[in-house]
Parts: C-alpha cells; sequence; structure tokens
C-alpha cells in the first residue's frame, strides 16, 4: 500500500505498555508518512496534554487506566480524536465499540490492516 502523501503530517499518538508492539506502529506510522508519538501507559498519555491529535491508537488493557477507560475520559473533553483500539483478548466491551464505528484490531494483526484503519480514521490536515 503506498504511504498517503501529506503536506503536513498528521500526528498520531501510540498508547501501548508493550514497548515493542509501540516500536512497531511507531514505525509502521511513520512509513506511511504520519508523526508519531508514543506512551507506555494511558496515565502517561494523559500527563502529556497532548492536543490537535489527527488519532489515537490504543491498546485496549493497560496496567492502571485501560484503553476502555481512556477512551470513556476522551469523549468527555472538548478535543475529540478518532481511536483506533488494539487487544489480543476481544470481549463483549470491544465488540460493542465495534458496532459502534469504533475500529478495534484484534493482534496479532498485520500492518496492512492498521494501516487501512487509519486511511478510514484519520482525516488529513488542510
Amino acid at each position: 500500500m503506498p504511504a498517503p502523501v501529506l503536506r503536513n503530517p498528521a500526528t498520531i499518538a501510540v498508547v501501548d505498555d508493550d514497548a515493542a508492539v509501540r516500536q512497531a506502529i511507531d514505525s509502521l506510522v511513520r512509513a506511511l508518512g504520519y508523526n508519531a508519538l508514543t506512551f507506555g501507559s494511558a496515565e502517561a498519555f494523559l500527563l502529556a496534554r497532548i492536543t490537535g491529535l489527527a488519532c489515537l491508537i490504543c491498546d485496549v488493557q493497560l496496567p492502571g487506566i485501560s484503553g476502555i477507560d481512556l477512551l470513556a475520559r476522551m469523549s468527555s473533553e472538548a478535543d475529540i480524536v478518532p481511536v483506533i483500539l488494539i487487544t489480543a483478548f476481544p470481549d463483549a466491551s470491544t465488540e460493542r465499540l465495534a458496532r459502534l464505528g469504533i475500529p478495534v484490531l484484534i493482534k496479532p494483526f498485520i500492518s496492512e490492516t492498521l494501516a487501512l484503519a487509519l486511511a478510514r480514521t484519520v482525516v488529513p490536515p488542510a
């Protein structure tokens, strides 16, 4: 899949407690032409107070604040950020979110699956 050509690359945040997964997604996001910021926990992401993100890619199962809880906190904020959830353990809550239109990718997934989810989720900056 060819990388999108973006004049002002959108910034994608990646939250996953597994360093190898964070690095792999970071590399893919950058290869697709986006900027990337990575965080090992939802708490670290919240403390960073990042605004203007094009998308958040977040693991569901995190120590402390879960990806589902982070999504709930973010939905109450004024700065709405599109989210792609990733999980190795799909359950009723992730199935419900998928039915609501939130992309949920099941680990392990191939890079093309994430690239397609990003293409469908991220609105390039004007």
